[in-house]
């Protein structure tokens, strides 16, 4: 099986074409990376939502809990402080949401930005060089008969 060409010229023309087409895949896989690093980076505001939200809730269940040992009073003052921490696990669930979220989008950005054009470059490249690498060996085995 012949991959390259036996005239300078083309077996030049031929490794230029596989190394450029190396390049090219390696680009859009570094691009690809790249923008799944910084995508992630966004999600950096959901863990902080999160963050306050648990400490929010945390805070208002222990200050409840003291309240509630008022006399006669405690259960109704504890009330407004049980719904409050209550508003904080939603925040820290909307933090969660919001990181879940930019997790699915930045690898799905990610993975179309690399994948686009290396599918697109090997159909281009591949057909050709195959097609060439076909020829060059039929003909390799028709000089050898």
């Amino acid at each position: 099986m012949r991959i390259y060409a036996d005239r300078p010229l083309r077996f030049l023309l031929q490794a230029a074409a596989d190394l450029l087409t190396a390049g090219w895949i390696a680009a859009w896989v570094w691009a690809g990376l790249a923008l799944h690093d910084t995508l992630r980076g966004l999600a950096v505001p959901g863990e902080l939502l999160e963050s306050a939200g648990d400490g929010v809730a945390a805070n208002m269940a222990d200050a409840a809990e003291q309240v509630e040992r008022v006399p006669m009073a405690g259960d109704s003052l504890a009330a407004p402080f049980g719904s409050v921490g209550e508003a904080g696990a939603s925040l820290s669930e909307a933090g969660k949401g919001f990181q879940e979220t930019m997790g699915t989008v930045g690898l799905a950005l990610s993975v179309l930005t690399a994948a686009v054009p290396v599918l697109f470059a090997l159909a281009a490249w591949l057909p050709t060089r195959g097609l060439w690498i076909r020829r060059a060996s039929g003909a390799a085995a028709l000089r050898s008969l």
